[in-house]
């Protein structure tokens, strides 16, 4: 908590003491004029002075704004309102800007700050007590909340808060080499599992020539071997030539990088 260096006399004593001062003013004015005003502002002057010490800055900023009026006595006037400059250079401020979810001001907002609603000052700021303070901003039935926590004499700390879901940030057009590269995985793929169709083949008619020079004086048993071998030795090729014509096709027929990123670009929100 501040602590305020001023005298340590008790705050009513001393505002009697300064009643005491006031004697022309009864004079003057007859006690019954006199005595309504300067109670109230004896009053407002002394909670004031309390709630400062304790460092409830904002409930004595409104306590000495009425004991520093023009109708309380000259003494306690001139008492309050020096209390309450000391009370304005150490009362924190809050600078609360509410957006919605695109980025956009929002000025329809209401803001609640630990619970109670606050009017901001001329300059747009919201002046709270030193400490933890939790800022709720309402609006278009959407509500979100801040803990901030602020010192004696912060001015203007920024509180933002986004009332709805921020919108997902469109992809990116796809860059030149990542269009060539989807560009040519296919083709590839299917071309590569041809070669290796095409290699079998060559495997097993090796094997299908080296079994038929039995003939023909070959084994039943011999003779279901090279027939299954040209059977499998016709399969890979087929299986083979048909890959790579597909690959080839695949290859010739799929656009260019240069046309697949002008594409993407055109659709790109």
């Amino acid at each position: 908590m501040t602590r305020y260096h001023r005298s340590s006399m008790p705050a009513r004593f001393r505002l009697v003491g300064l009643a005491a001062a006031l004697g022309l003013g009864v004079l003057a004015q007859g006690p019954r004029a006199w005595a309504g005003e300067t109670e109230g502002c004896l009053d407002a002057a002394e909670r004031g002075e309390q709630l400062k010490k304790r460092g409830a800055l904002t409930a004595a900023r409104r306590e000495l704004a009425t004991c520093a009026r023009e109708v309380c006595p000259g003494p306690v006037k001139s008492l309050c309102r020096a209390y309450l400059d000391e009370v304005m250079s150490s009362l924190p401020t809050l600078e609360v800007v509410a957006r919605d979810g695109a980025g956009r001001t929002l000025s329809d907002v209401r803001v609640i700050i630990d619970g109670r609603g606050s009017v901001g000052d001329e300059d747009g700021s919201y002046p709270v007590d030193p400490g933890a303070r939790l800022v709720r901003v309402e609006g278009g039935g959407l509500a979100e909340e801040r803990l901030v926590t602020v010192a004696v004499g912060q001015k203007r700390t920024p509180v933002l808060v986004v009332l709805g879901a921020r919108p997902p940030a469109p992809a990116p057009p796809p860059s030149p080499a990542r269009a060539e590269a989807r560009r040519s995985v296919l083709p590839w793929v299917v071309g590569g599992l041809g070669g290796l169709a095409l290699a079998g083949s060559g495997v097993f008619a090796l094997r299908w020539s080296s079994d038929a020079t039995c003939r023909p004086a070959c084994s039943p048993a011999e003779t279901d071997r090279v027939r299954t071998d040209a059977v499998v030795t016709d399969v890979f090729l087929g299986v083979g030539l048909v890959a790579i014509g597909t690959a080839v096709v695949l290859f010739l027929s799929e656009p260019t990088a240069g046309a697949r990123v002008t594409a993407a670009r055109r659709t790109a929100p």
